[in-house]
């Protein structure tokens, strides 16, 4: 069996996970706005953060002994800025679309990342968008989408 997976080493495989979508800007990681909107096909704009999150200790993992179920949660923080405010609403869409499809593609082929962990699930867990940054901002829309991966480690951490 291979060293379990650790809270800092899962969220290295939640980015790869999303890093990987065709058609995604390019992800940063816990960034600011100032690194830039980056073109889209469409010709919008847009920008892809990911804010490393908490891990949460669900329960002692049951059958595996000095083991724990651990929630590690992040969140990817979406901004578009479109010609109008329809296409804005469409990029958030596909965006969104392209993420939970690269999650739904990382759970059905049972290799988070190409890594192999025993009860490894990645999931959306809450998607926001009122009370952001861009309310207010003409021909911007921004979204949040917060993804749990729960996993199996010997440490609860």
């Amino acid at each position: 069996m291979t060293d379990s997976l650790k809270s800092d080493q899962m969220l290295d495989v939640l980015a790869g996970v999303v890093s990987t979508g065709e058609g995604l800007p390019t992800l940063n990681r816990n960034q600011t706005l100032d690194d830039g909107l980056e073109a889209l096909e469409d010709g919008g704009k847009a920008w892809l953060n990911m804010v490393d999150g908490d891990t949460d200790v669900n329960e002692e993992a049951l059958g595996v002994s000095d083991s724990f179920e651990l929630e590690q949660l992040a969140s990817f923080e979406l901004i578009v800025k479109c010609a109008d405010e329809p296409s804005c609403r469409a990029a958030i869409s596909d965006l969104v679309t392209k993420i939970s499809n690269q999650i739904d593609l990382a759970n059905d082929h049972d290799m988070i990342g190409g890594l192999a962990a025993v009860g490894c699930y990645a999931r959306i867990t809450r998607f926001q968008r009122d009370n952001l940054v861009t309310a207010g901002v003409p021909n911007t829309k921004g979204a949040i989408v917060t993804v749990a991966l729960t996993f199996i480690s010997d440490q609860p951490f």
